[in-house]
């Protein structure tokens, strides 16, 4: 669609209540911090420039805003954190607080850490606007060079969380590789999501690996 604030109204949105969330996607809009809305059936409704602007600088071809738009929420997180997601995004539709959470979202050069924000939207579904302010940035200073010893029946196992890979030689190492983070095309297939021992246990204790 030309204009991603149409499927709004399409998705049955409309008076007051269509009014509010067309007005809350232009406030988005101007906001520095990454943002989205989704609707009821965890489906993006809206993403910000900014989204478009992070995906573009960090190698997130396929990730643009008109492709996201529609789409399913889960298909775009790994398997091993939809239980946690969908966990939380039900914690928020029954208590109607803002669930909030720390990750790590890092690029080959620099280390970067958000915190991701779901806010309840007062609508007759339940709808989710979820933000994402930066909270540190700087370089990497433990990375590792890549290394056969990542690998597994050809397979690199990457943290979902922290993005560190695992070393099949000692299974408890798990290092930050930024090669791996540079897979591109045929080479993401060579990449599997599981969580390391500290991501489980600080950010995600009650996930069953």
């Amino acid at each position: 669609m030309d204009d991603p604030l149409d499927l709004l109204r399409l998705l049955g949105q409309t008076g007051d209540t269509g009014s509010r969330l067309i007005h809350l996607a232009k406030v988005l809009d101007d906001n520095p911090t990454v943002g989205y809305i989704l609707d009821d059936q965890f489906r993006f409704v809206h993403c910000n420039p900014e989204w478009d602007r992070f995906a573009a600088a960090n190698g997130g071809r396929g990730l643009e805003s008109e492709k996201m738009i529609g789409a399913d929420l889960f298909a775009s997180i790994p398997g091993v954190l939809a239980d946690a997601y969908k966990q939380a995004l039900e914690s928020v539709h029954v208590s109607g607080r803002v669930w909030v959470k720390a990750y790590e979202c890092s690029s080959p050069g620099v280390f970067r850490t958000f915190q991701m924000r779901i806010h309840p939207l007062l609508v007759p579904a339940p709808w989710f606007l979820v933000t994402n302010p930066l909270v540190a940035e700087r370089p990497h200073t433990h990375a590792a060079p890549a290394s056969g010893e990542y690998f597994k029946h050809g397979m690199v196992t990457m943290c979902a969380h922290c993005r560190c890979s695992r070393w099949n030689g000692t299974p408890e190492r798990w290092d930050f590789v930024p090669e791996y983070l540079q897979f591109t095309g045929p080479e993401t297939a060579q990449v599997t999501h599981g969580l390391c021992p500290i991501c489980v246990a600080y950010f995600y204790p009650g996930v069953v690996l």
